[in-house]
């Protein structure tokens, strides 16, 4: 993808991250000699620099030798423009790397200002108006491309339904101590191989009927979902098959999953959520998800891994087959062990 100047830019950036920034540091990797796009990432605006170092690395790696920052601040009204020493640490980090910055722009929720030109004829000091519809846009629109108009309206998706949460919750806290083990997987109650085997079975068994019913699951499905996935084999079992199955019909799945789980079980489905978003190149979903999950549980390691990608710059098709690989071999060892275990 190749952006002309500024304005074309701008109409862009909202598709590159999936929503309409606000309060954001975005940064975009170019590619000499045509100035082709090749990577982009989105961080608050309070993140500190050394939160992109990751981020350089990897748009380094693909390709990227300049970069344009997009610095999106509502207060901003004109010269001064503020945010300088973030700019100077983002173009030491580059210059790390010998990628230079070609532009840094600030943008309000009407007009632009650019760092580097100050020239009256093309970047006024009373900011230029913002054009958030164009010829850029509507290709990209053509393309399949989307643009939230914010990431609050990402974050809904995932938002708890009350009573559907106080259901499950319900149902889990009734669950005596012995079924607690016993449907979480812990080791001392029965086979844990029998019992990861007929977990996964009844997952298929509820996505299944899900789908084919177009309906959300229920709270006792929601907890026969998510209790057994406190293991991590059952939970990775889960993940590998997800890429073979369709992204917008997963995605909407293990929403309503995430929806409706209590809270001390929506780590797992969450990041599964994240998962089946990142594999299908909405990074703006995957961070909602991941979000989620580490809200939950803010050591939960698969989560933290997500985002260490994502962050990094890291593309789906560098990570995901090798992931999706490991967790079918997860599967394959977790079914055979639960063949053996019924034979005996």
């Amino acid at each position: 993808m190749r952006l002309s100047g500024p304005p074309q830019l701008l109409q862009m950036v909202p598709y590159l991250v999936g929503f309409t920034p606000e309060q954001s540091v975005v940064l975009i990797g170019k590619q000499a000699p045509r100035g082709a796009v090749i990577v982009s990432a989105r961080y608050d605006i309070d993140a500190p620099a050394e939160a992109a170092r990751q981020w350089f690395a990897a748009a380094s790696n693909a390709g990227a030798d300049s970069f344009l920052v997009v610095l999106y601040d509502d207060t901003i009204t004109g010269p001064p423009l503020p945010h300088r020493e973030m700019l100077d640490e983002l173009v030491a980090l580059g210059a790390e790397l010998k990628m230079e910055m070609t532009d840094a722009l600030a943008v309000n929720e009407s007009r632009w200002w650019s760092y580097i030109c100050s020239s009256e004829m093309c970047c006024p000091s009373v900011g230029t108006p913002l054009v958030r519809d164009g010829e850029v846009a509507a290709e990209a629109v053509l393309n399949g491309l989307v643009a939230r108009p914010s990431r609050t309206s990402l974050v809904l998706e995932l938002e708890p339904d009350p009573s559907r949460v106080a259901e499950a919750e319900g149902l889990f806290e009734r669950l005596s101590d012995d079924e607690l083990l016993a449907r979480a997987l812990r080791p001392g109650v029965g086979s844990v191989r029998l019992r990861r085997v007929t977990a996964l079975k009844r997952a298929d068994t509820i996505e299944r009927a899900c789908v084919e019913e177009q309906r959300v699951p229920t709270p006792k499905e929601v907890i026969d979902l998510t209790l057994p996935m406190l293991d991590l084999m059952v939970r990775d079992c889960m993940m590998g098959s997800l890429p073979k199955k369709g992204s917008d019909t997963m995605l909407a799945f293990w929403r309503d999953v995430c929806r409706g789980s209590p809270e001390a079980l929506v780590a797992g489905p969450a990041t599964v959520f994240a998962l089946c978003a990142y594999a299908a190149g909405d990074g703006a979903r995957a961070n909602v998800g991941i979000d989620r999950a580490l809200a939950a549980r803010p050591d939960y390691t698969m989560a933290l891994l997500l985002l260490q990608a994502i962050s990094g710059g890291m593309q789906p098709k560098d990570l995901v087959p090798d992931l999706v690989m490991k967790c079918e071999q997860v599967r394959a060892k977790v079914t055979r062990r639960g063949q053996r275990a019924r034979r005996r």
